[in-house]
């Protein structure tokens, strides 16, 4: 199996672990982590109760939800990437990607000297480096997002009253106004962040598309592959004296 001449780079490939995930996957569940971590982070920054409108600061918390559903959905798309991977970029899955594509590119006479569709979200670095890009972006804003949030929702957000003793109606808070420069402030950052709007989910929805094309890909593969062997088994079934009249019941093309 393993031939002398192959014995130091097969320490090599012992040493550094044997067959490894692709660096798309590791980055793709790294990518899954954070989208959902700054997604949490920035909800969390929203008062419950709080009157952003009193002020008509309430685009910014708007915004921030905004960016905390596409982080989600990034999520959700990084979730499906991950799971394609998983199942297509191991050895016994490539190899019979390979032979079902051979086998169908002969079916359609065409060439078989290019990469399979399928291959792409293993292989290509560029669309999964964007959306990375997105997400990162996202994340720098985020303290600074939070340190304000946390600013306003101390002014709009009061505890309650002691309850009076004498039976009477409890009262309301006393939530005093935002002081003009945080006002100003939050405007501010709100149409910053509305400039981020769209971009992660623009991202995230390249690479579902390109998982769900090599998940259709590779199952077009893989069927073509098991008729492949089916057809090679049955070959030599109906050719075998105990099993042939069997075999063409299976086989009735043969």
């Amino acid at each position: 199996m393993i031939q002398k001449d192959d014995v130091d780079k097969f320490k090599r490939f012992s040493n550094s672990g044997g067959v490894v995930a692709p660096d798309n996957l590791i980055k793709g569940r790294t990518l899954k982590s954070l989208a959902e971590s700054v997604s949490t982070s920035l909800t969390g920054s929203i008062a419950d109760g709080a009157d952003y409108a009193r002020d008509s600061i309430d685009s910014l918390p708007a915004a921030i939800r905004a960016l905390a559903v596409e982080l989600g959905g990034a999520s959700v798309s990084l979730s499906e990437w991950n799971a394609y991977l998983e199942v297509a970029a191991v050895q016994e899955d490539l190899t019979q990607v390979a032979l079902g594509v051979e086998v169908k590119r002969m079916l359609d006479d065409v060439p078989n000297d290019t990469p399979a569709a399928s291959m792409l979200p293993i292989t290509s670095k560029t669309e999964l480096a964007e959306l990375e890009s997105a997400i990162k972006s996202i994340e720098s804003l985020a303290p600074g997002v939070i340190a304000l949030m946390t600013t306003i929702n101390g002014v709009l957000v009061q505890p309650d009253p002691p309850a009076p003793t004498d039976g009477s109606t409890p009262k309301k808070p006393v939530i005093p106004p935002l002081p003009v420069d945080t006002i100003k402030a939050a405007k501010a950052k709100a149409v910053e962040l509305q400039g981020k709007v769209g971009i992660v989910l623009g991202k995230a929805q390249v690479i579902a598309g390109m998982a769900s094309s090599g998940d259709a890909e590779r199952k077009v593969a893989l069927k073509h592959f098991k008729q492949a062997i089916q057809f090679t088994i049955g070959e030599g079934q109906v050719k075998t004296p105990a099993i042939k009249d069997a075999a063409r019941e299976i086989y009735p093309d043969f």
